[in-house]
Protein backbone atom coordinates (compact mmCIF):
# COMPACT_ATOMS: atom_id res chain seq x y z
CA UNK A 1 0.00 0.00 0.00
CA UNK A 2 1.38 3.37 -1.00
CA UNK A 3 1.94 5.78 1.87
CA UNK A 4 0.17 9.10 1.44
CA UNK A 5 0.84 11.51 4.33
CA UNK A 6 -1.98 13.82 3.18
CA UNK A 7 -4.65 11.16 2.60
CA UNK A 8 -8.11 12.57 3.35
CA UNK A 9 -7.25 16.20 2.67
CA UNK A 10 -8.87 16.04 -0.77
CA UNK A 11 -12.29 15.61 0.84
CA UNK A 12 -12.15 19.06 2.39
CA UNK A 13 -14.27 21.88 0.88
CA UNK A 14 -12.70 23.70 -2.04
CA UNK A 15 -12.75 26.99 -0.15
CA UNK A 16 -9.72 25.85 1.89
CA UNK A 17 -7.39 25.68 -1.10
CA UNK A 18 -6.96 29.41 -1.87
CA UNK A 19 -6.18 29.90 1.82
CA UNK A 20 -3.72 27.00 1.60
CA UNK A 21 -2.02 28.56 -1.44
CA UNK A 22 -1.83 32.05 0.05
CA UNK A 23 -0.44 30.73 3.33
CA UNK A 24 2.14 28.66 1.45
CA UNK A 25 3.36 31.66 -0.53
CA UNK A 26 3.42 33.85 2.55
CA UNK A 27 5.38 31.31 4.59
CA UNK A 28 7.86 30.62 1.81
CA UNK A 29 8.93 34.22 2.29
CA UNK A 30 9.06 34.12 6.08
CA UNK A 31 12.58 35.37 6.66
CA UNK A 32 12.56 38.56 8.70
CA UNK A 33 10.98 37.42 11.97
CA UNK A 34 13.04 34.24 12.57
CA UNK A 35 16.24 36.29 12.15
CA UNK A 36 15.07 39.44 13.91
CA UNK A 37 17.13 38.75 17.06
CA UNK A 38 20.28 38.05 15.03
CA UNK A 39 19.62 41.10 12.84
CA UNK A 40 19.36 43.30 15.93
CA UNK A 41 22.45 41.90 17.64
CA UNK A 42 24.78 41.45 14.66
CA UNK A 43 23.77 44.26 12.29
CA UNK A 44 22.33 46.91 14.62
CA UNK A 45 24.75 45.99 17.47
CA UNK A 46 21.97 45.82 20.06
CA UNK A 47 22.34 43.79 23.26
CA UNK A 48 20.43 40.50 23.68
CA UNK A 49 18.07 42.26 26.10
CA UNK A 50 17.37 45.03 23.57
CA UNK A 51 16.86 42.45 20.83
CA UNK A 52 14.49 40.58 23.14
CA UNK A 53 12.56 43.80 23.70
CA UNK A 54 12.22 44.12 19.92
CA UNK A 55 10.65 40.68 19.86
CA UNK A 56 8.44 41.80 22.72
CA UNK A 57 7.27 44.73 20.57
CA UNK A 58 6.33 42.25 17.87
CA UNK A 59 4.50 40.14 20.43
CA UNK A 60 2.62 43.18 21.70
CA UNK A 61 1.51 43.95 18.15
CA UNK A 62 0.35 40.36 17.74
CA UNK A 63 -1.47 40.68 21.06
CA UNK A 64 -3.39 43.68 19.75
CA UNK A 65 -3.99 42.03 16.37
CA UNK A 66 -5.90 39.06 17.81
CA UNK A 67 -9.00 40.81 19.18
CA UNK A 68 -8.96 43.45 16.44
CA UNK A 69 -8.88 40.85 13.65
CA UNK A 70 -11.50 38.72 15.41
CA UNK A 71 -13.84 41.72 15.81
CA UNK A 72 -13.34 42.80 12.20
CA UNK A 73 -13.85 39.24 10.94
CA UNK A 74 -17.20 38.93 12.73
CA UNK A 75 -18.40 42.20 11.21
CA UNK A 76 -16.77 42.58 7.78
CA UNK A 77 -15.79 39.04 6.84
CA UNK A 78 -12.71 37.02 7.64
CA UNK A 79 -11.62 36.79 4.02
CA UNK A 80 -11.39 40.55 3.55
CA UNK A 81 -9.45 40.95 6.80
CA UNK A 82 -6.98 38.22 5.85
CA UNK A 83 -6.33 39.66 2.40
CA UNK A 84 -5.85 43.21 3.70
CA UNK A 85 -3.49 41.93 6.38
CA UNK A 86 -1.21 40.24 3.88
CA UNK A 87 -0.89 43.22 1.56
CA UNK A 88 -0.36 45.88 4.21
CA UNK A 89 2.05 43.74 6.22
CA UNK A 90 4.16 43.24 3.10
CA UNK A 91 4.60 46.99 2.86
CA UNK A 92 5.35 47.39 6.56
CA UNK A 93 8.07 44.71 6.64
CA UNK A 94 10.32 46.59 4.24
CA UNK A 95 9.80 49.82 6.19
CA UNK A 96 11.74 48.25 9.09
CA UNK A 97 14.95 48.70 7.10
CA UNK A 98 14.55 52.47 7.19
CA UNK A 99 14.16 52.79 10.96
CA UNK A 100 17.17 54.82 12.12
CA UNK A 101 16.66 54.83 15.88
CA UNK A 102 15.88 52.18 18.45
CA UNK A 103 12.56 53.83 19.31
CA UNK A 104 11.58 53.96 15.65
CA UNK A 105 12.56 50.31 15.28
CA UNK A 106 10.29 49.30 18.16
CA UNK A 107 7.42 51.32 16.67
CA UNK A 108 7.97 49.88 13.21
CA UNK A 109 8.06 46.31 14.53
CA UNK A 110 4.88 46.96 16.52
CA UNK A 111 3.03 48.20 13.43
CA UNK A 112 4.36 45.35 11.30
CA UNK A 113 3.16 42.84 13.89
CA UNK A 114 -0.37 44.25 14.08
CA UNK A 115 -0.77 44.05 10.32
CA UNK A 116 0.94 40.70 9.83
CA UNK A 117 -0.56 38.82 12.76
CA UNK A 118 -4.12 39.81 11.86
CA UNK A 119 -3.87 37.17 9.14
CA UNK A 120 -3.72 34.31 11.65
CA UNK A 121 -7.08 34.75 13.41
CA UNK A 122 -8.79 35.92 10.22
CA UNK A 123 -7.55 32.86 8.34
CA UNK A 124 -8.60 30.59 11.21
CA UNK A 125 -12.09 32.10 11.27
CA UNK A 126 -12.47 31.65 7.52
CA UNK A 127 -11.25 28.06 7.77
CA UNK A 128 -13.70 27.25 10.58
CA UNK A 129 -16.51 28.72 8.47
CA UNK A 130 -15.86 26.64 5.35
CA UNK A 131 -14.94 23.35 7.07
CA UNK A 132 -17.62 21.38 8.99
CA UNK A 133 -16.97 20.48 12.62
CA UNK A 134 -16.18 16.81 12.00
CA UNK A 135 -13.33 17.72 9.63
CA UNK A 136 -11.92 20.78 11.41
CA UNK A 137 -8.98 19.01 13.03
CA UNK A 138 -7.89 17.79 9.60
CA UNK A 139 -8.61 21.22 8.12
CA UNK A 140 -6.39 22.97 10.64
CA UNK A 141 -3.72 20.31 10.16
CA UNK A 142 -3.85 21.01 6.41
CA UNK A 143 -3.51 24.74 7.08
CA UNK A 144 -0.46 24.05 9.22
CA UNK A 145 0.84 21.89 6.38
CA UNK A 146 0.87 25.01 4.20
CA UNK A 147 2.54 26.97 6.98
CA UNK A 148 5.26 24.42 7.42
CA UNK A 149 5.82 23.67 3.76
CA UNK A 150 6.60 27.35 3.43
CA UNK A 151 8.67 27.39 6.61
CA UNK A 152 10.79 24.57 5.21
CA UNK A 153 11.88 27.02 2.50
CA UNK A 154 11.84 30.51 4.01
CA UNK A 155 14.05 30.33 7.12
CA UNK A 156 16.51 27.91 5.50
CA UNK A 157 16.95 30.23 2.52
CA UNK A 158 17.17 33.16 4.93
CA UNK A 159 19.98 31.46 6.83
CA UNK A 160 21.95 31.01 3.62
CA UNK A 161 21.31 34.61 2.54
CA UNK A 162 22.24 35.97 5.97
CA UNK A 163 25.52 34.08 6.08
CA UNK A 164 26.55 34.77 2.48
CA UNK A 165 25.06 38.14 1.54
CA UNK A 166 23.20 40.44 3.95
CA UNK A 167 20.17 40.64 6.20
CA UNK A 168 18.59 43.36 4.04
CA UNK A 169 17.42 40.88 1.41
CA UNK A 170 15.43 38.98 4.02
CA UNK A 171 13.09 41.92 4.60
CA UNK A 172 12.57 42.69 0.89
CA UNK A 173 11.74 39.07 0.02
CA UNK A 174 9.47 38.72 3.04
CA UNK A 175 7.53 41.85 2.08
CA UNK A 176 7.15 40.87 -1.56
CA UNK A 177 5.85 37.37 -0.83
CA UNK A 178 3.29 38.77 1.62
CA UNK A 179 1.87 41.03 -1.09
CA UNK A 180 1.80 38.18 -3.60
CA UNK A 181 0.00 36.00 -1.04
CA UNK A 182 -2.67 38.68 -0.65
CA UNK A 183 -3.24 38.62 -4.38
CA UNK A 184 -3.45 34.81 -4.39
CA UNK A 185 -6.07 34.87 -1.63
CA UNK A 186 -8.39 36.80 -3.92
CA UNK A 187 -9.18 33.44 -5.57
CA UNK A 188 -11.07 32.46 -2.42
CA UNK A 189 -13.85 34.87 -3.38
CA UNK A 190 -14.64 32.70 -6.40
CA UNK A 191 -14.50 29.37 -4.55
CA UNK A 192 -16.49 30.43 -1.47
CA UNK A 193 -20.06 29.35 -2.15
CA UNK A 194 -21.30 28.89 1.41
CA UNK A 195 -24.98 29.60 2.11
CA UNK A 196 -25.71 32.36 4.61
CA UNK A 197 -26.52 30.61 7.93
CA UNK A 198 -29.80 31.26 9.69
CA UNK A 199 -29.40 31.27 13.46
CA UNK A 200 -32.24 30.54 15.80
CA UNK A 201 -32.16 32.45 19.05
CA UNK A 202 -30.25 30.58 21.75
CA UNK A 203 -28.71 27.95 19.43
CA UNK A 204 -25.39 27.20 17.83
CA UNK A 205 -26.09 27.71 14.11
CA UNK A 206 -23.98 24.81 12.87
CA UNK A 207 -24.95 22.06 15.28
CA UNK A 208 -28.29 23.57 16.46
CA UNK A 209 -27.20 22.97 20.06
CA UNK A 210 -28.87 24.96 22.84
CA UNK A 211 -26.72 27.58 24.53
CA UNK A 212 -28.09 27.29 28.03
CA UNK A 213 -25.77 29.46 30.08
CA UNK A 214 -26.98 33.03 30.40
CA UNK A 215 -25.56 36.28 31.66
CA UNK A 216 -27.17 38.59 34.16
CA UNK A 217 -28.58 40.72 31.41
CA UNK A 218 -30.27 37.69 29.84
CA UNK A 219 -27.93 37.54 26.84
CA UNK A 220 -26.48 34.20 25.79
CA UNK A 221 -22.77 33.46 25.54
CA UNK A 222 -23.19 33.38 21.81
CA UNK A 223 -24.13 37.06 21.86
CA UNK A 224 -21.49 38.10 24.38
CA UNK A 225 -17.75 38.22 24.57
CA UNK A 226 -15.58 35.12 24.58
CA UNK A 227 -13.90 36.19 27.82
CA UNK A 228 -16.91 35.16 29.95
CA UNK A 229 -16.86 31.49 28.91
CA UNK A 230 -15.30 29.46 31.78
CA UNK A 231 -14.29 26.56 29.51
CA UNK A 232 -12.45 28.93 27.18
CA UNK A 233 -10.77 30.77 30.05
CA UNK A 234 -9.53 27.54 31.64
CA UNK A 235 -8.18 26.33 28.30
CA UNK A 236 -6.36 29.60 27.64
CA UNK A 237 -4.86 29.65 31.14
CA UNK A 238 -3.71 26.04 30.78
CA UNK A 239 -2.20 26.65 27.34
CA UNK A 240 -0.33 29.87 28.17
CA UNK A 241 2.67 28.34 30.03
CA UNK A 242 3.55 25.85 27.30
CA UNK A 243 3.09 28.54 24.64
CA UNK A 244 5.70 30.67 26.44
CA UNK A 245 8.11 27.74 26.33
CA UNK A 246 7.37 26.97 22.68
CA UNK A 247 8.34 30.49 21.58
CA UNK A 248 11.81 30.16 23.05
CA UNK A 249 12.87 29.05 19.57
CA UNK A 250 12.51 32.70 18.52
CA UNK A 251 14.66 34.16 21.33
CA UNK A 252 17.14 32.12 23.40
CA UNK A 253 17.46 29.21 20.95
CA UNK A 254 19.27 31.11 18.15
CA UNK A 255 21.54 32.77 20.71
CA UNK A 256 22.24 29.39 22.32
CA UNK A 257 23.07 27.78 18.98
CA UNK A 258 25.16 30.60 17.49
CA UNK A 259 26.87 32.01 20.58
CA UNK A 260 27.13 29.08 23.00
CA UNK A 261 27.49 26.14 20.61
CA UNK A 262 29.31 28.06 17.85
CA UNK A 263 26.95 26.94 15.08
CA UNK A 264 26.30 29.08 11.99
CA UNK A 265 23.17 30.97 11.01
CA UNK A 266 22.63 28.38 8.27
CA UNK A 267 22.48 25.64 10.89
CA UNK A 268 19.92 27.65 12.84
CA UNK A 269 17.89 28.00 9.64
CA UNK A 270 17.97 24.22 9.27
CA UNK A 271 16.14 23.96 12.61
CA UNK A 272 13.03 25.15 10.80
CA UNK A 273 13.61 22.68 7.97
CA UNK A 274 13.67 19.72 10.36
CA UNK A 275 10.62 21.03 12.18
CA UNK A 276 8.62 21.68 9.04
CA UNK A 277 9.51 18.46 7.23
CA UNK A 278 8.24 16.46 10.18
CA UNK A 279 5.02 18.46 10.17
CA UNK A 280 4.61 18.23 6.40
CA UNK A 281 4.89 14.44 6.29
CA UNK A 282 3.41 13.46 9.63
CA UNK A 283 0.92 15.99 10.99
CA UNK A 284 -2.11 15.33 8.78
CA UNK A 285 -1.83 11.57 9.26
CA UNK A 286 -1.23 11.96 12.98
CA UNK A 287 -4.35 14.08 13.41
CA UNK A 288 -6.44 11.73 11.30
CA UNK A 289 -5.30 8.83 13.48
CA UNK A 290 -6.19 10.70 16.67
CA UNK A 291 -9.30 12.48 15.35
CA UNK A 292 -11.59 10.63 17.78
CA UNK A 293 -9.38 11.02 20.85
CA UNK A 294 -10.51 13.44 23.57
CA UNK A 295 -8.87 16.84 23.47
CA UNK A 296 -7.63 16.98 27.07
CA UNK A 297 -5.28 13.96 27.12
CA UNK A 298 -4.03 14.76 23.61
CA UNK A 299 -3.15 18.33 24.56
CA UNK A 300 -1.52 17.12 27.77
CA UNK A 301 0.67 14.73 25.82
CA UNK A 302 1.66 17.50 23.43
CA UNK A 303 2.66 19.79 26.29
CA UNK A 304 4.66 16.98 27.89
CA UNK A 305 6.67 16.49 24.69
CA UNK A 306 7.32 20.25 24.43
CA UNK A 307 8.58 20.17 28.02
CA UNK A 308 10.93 17.28 27.30
CA UNK A 309 12.10 18.81 24.01
CA UNK A 310 13.11 22.20 25.39
CA UNK A 311 14.19 20.87 28.78
CA UNK A 312 16.48 18.42 27.02
CA UNK A 313 18.54 21.30 25.65
CA UNK A 314 20.28 21.35 29.06
CA UNK A 315 22.22 18.27 27.93
CA UNK A 316 22.89 19.38 24.34
CA UNK A 317 26.45 20.07 23.22
CA UNK A 318 26.24 19.83 19.43
CA UNK A 319 24.15 19.50 16.29
CA UNK A 320 22.92 15.95 16.96
CA UNK A 321 21.50 16.96 20.32
CA UNK A 322 19.77 19.97 18.76
CA UNK A 323 18.18 17.74 16.12
CA UNK A 324 16.96 15.26 18.75
CA UNK A 325 15.26 17.90 20.86
CA UNK A 326 13.68 19.48 17.78
CA UNK A 327 12.10 16.15 16.85
CA UNK A 328 10.64 15.74 20.34
CA UNK A 329 9.08 19.19 20.68
CA UNK A 330 7.90 19.13 17.07
CA UNK A 331 5.84 16.02 17.77
CA UNK A 332 4.34 17.89 20.70
CA UNK A 333 3.61 20.83 18.44
CA UNK A 334 1.95 18.58 15.85
CA UNK A 335 -0.40 17.30 18.52
CA UNK A 336 -1.16 20.58 20.27
CA UNK A 337 -1.68 23.13 17.54
CA UNK A 338 -4.42 21.55 15.37
CA UNK A 339 -6.25 20.14 18.39
CA UNK A 340 -6.21 23.54 20.12
CA UNK A 341 -7.55 25.36 17.06
CA UNK A 342 -10.25 22.76 16.45
CA UNK A 343 -11.29 22.83 20.11
CA UNK A 344 -11.72 26.61 20.05
CA UNK A 345 -13.76 26.47 16.84
CA UNK A 346 -15.97 23.73 18.27
CA UNK A 347 -16.84 25.45 21.54
CA UNK A 348 -17.43 28.85 19.91
CA UNK A 349 -20.95 29.92 18.90
CA UNK A 350 -21.04 30.30 15.12
CA UNK A 351 -21.68 34.04 15.13
CA UNK A 352 -18.91 34.70 17.68
CA UNK A 353 -16.20 32.49 16.29
CA UNK A 354 -14.04 35.49 15.46
CA UNK A 355 -14.10 36.63 19.09
CA UNK A 356 -13.20 33.18 20.40
CA UNK A 357 -10.40 32.66 17.91
CA UNK A 358 -9.24 36.20 18.58
CA UNK A 359 -9.04 35.39 22.31
CA UNK A 360 -7.04 32.26 21.48
CA UNK A 361 -4.59 34.27 19.41
CA UNK A 362 -4.34 36.90 22.15
CA UNK A 363 -3.10 34.18 24.48
CA UNK A 364 -0.46 32.97 22.05
CA UNK A 365 0.54 36.53 21.23
CA UNK A 366 0.92 37.31 24.93
CA UNK A 367 3.09 34.21 25.24
CA UNK A 368 5.16 35.38 22.28
CA UNK A 369 5.43 38.83 23.85
CA UNK A 370 6.60 37.60 27.23
CA UNK A 371 8.30 34.29 26.45
CA UNK A 372 11.26 35.23 24.20
CA UNK A 373 11.83 38.52 26.06
CA UNK A 374 12.02 36.84 29.47
CA UNK A 375 14.02 34.02 27.94
CA UNK A 376 16.66 36.34 26.46
CA UNK A 377 16.99 38.22 29.77
CA UNK A 378 17.45 34.96 31.69
CA UNK A 379 19.86 33.75 29.03
CA UNK A 380 21.98 36.89 29.30
CA UNK A 381 22.05 36.97 33.11
CA UNK A 382 21.98 33.32 34.18
CA UNK A 383 22.87 31.25 31.12
CA UNK A 384 21.22 28.61 28.98
CA UNK A 385 20.95 25.94 31.68
CA UNK A 386 18.57 28.12 33.70
CA UNK A 387 16.44 28.90 30.64
CA UNK A 388 16.00 25.27 29.58
CA UNK A 389 15.43 23.97 33.13
CA UNK A 390 12.69 26.52 33.74
CA UNK A 391 11.21 25.73 30.32
CA UNK A 392 10.73 22.11 31.34
CA UNK A 393 9.02 23.02 34.62
CA UNK A 394 6.72 25.62 33.06
CA UNK A 395 5.57 23.38 30.20
CA UNK A 396 4.84 20.60 32.69
CA UNK A 397 2.36 22.91 34.43
CA UNK A 398 0.42 23.09 31.17
CA UNK A 399 0.56 19.32 30.74
CA UNK A 400 -1.09 18.78 34.13
CA UNK A 401 -3.72 21.47 33.64
CA UNK A 402 -4.64 20.30 30.13
CA UNK A 403 -5.05 16.72 31.33
CA UNK A 404 -7.76 17.95 33.72
CA UNK A 405 -9.50 20.00 31.02
CA UNK A 406 -12.20 17.43 30.28
CA UNK A 407 -13.14 17.17 33.95
CA UNK A 408 -13.36 20.93 34.28
CA UNK A 409 -15.57 21.19 31.19
CA UNK A 410 -17.84 18.39 32.43
CA UNK A 411 -18.17 20.09 35.82
CA UNK A 412 -19.11 23.38 34.15
CA UNK A 413 -21.72 21.67 31.98
CA UNK A 414 -23.24 20.02 35.05
CA UNK A 415 -23.39 23.38 36.84
CA UNK A 416 -25.04 24.93 33.77
CA UNK A 417 -27.68 22.19 33.66
CA UNK A 418 -28.41 22.65 37.37
CA UNK A 419 -28.76 26.41 36.87
CA UNK A 420 -31.04 25.86 33.87
CA UNK A 421 -33.23 23.44 35.82
CA UNK A 422 -33.50 25.95 38.65
CA UNK A 423 -34.57 28.64 36.20
CA UNK A 424 -37.23 26.38 34.67
CA UNK A 425 -38.62 25.48 38.08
Amino acid sequence: MQFNPWHGAGALPRGVWPLFAATLVNRCGTMALPFLVLYCTQILALTPSEAGLTLMAYGLGALLAGPIAGWLSDRFGALAVAQTSLILSGISITAILFMRSYGALLGGVLGWAILAEAYRPAGAVYLSEVVPSAKRKIGFALHRLAVNLGMSVGPLAAGILASRTSYTALFWIDGLTSIVAGIVLAAARFSDRRPIPQRAKGTDVENQLPISTTLQDGDQYGRSYAWVDPCLLYFLAATFPVAMVFFQFEGPLPLFMVRDLGLSEAVYGSVFLINTLLIVFCEVRLNMATSHWPAGPLLSLGALLVAIGFGGLVFVRGTLGIVTTIVVWTIGEMIMMPVSAAYIADIAPADRRGSYIGAYHVTFSLAFTAGPWIGTILFERFGATTVWSLSFCIAMISSVLLYRMSSVQLLHEEDSLVAESADLS
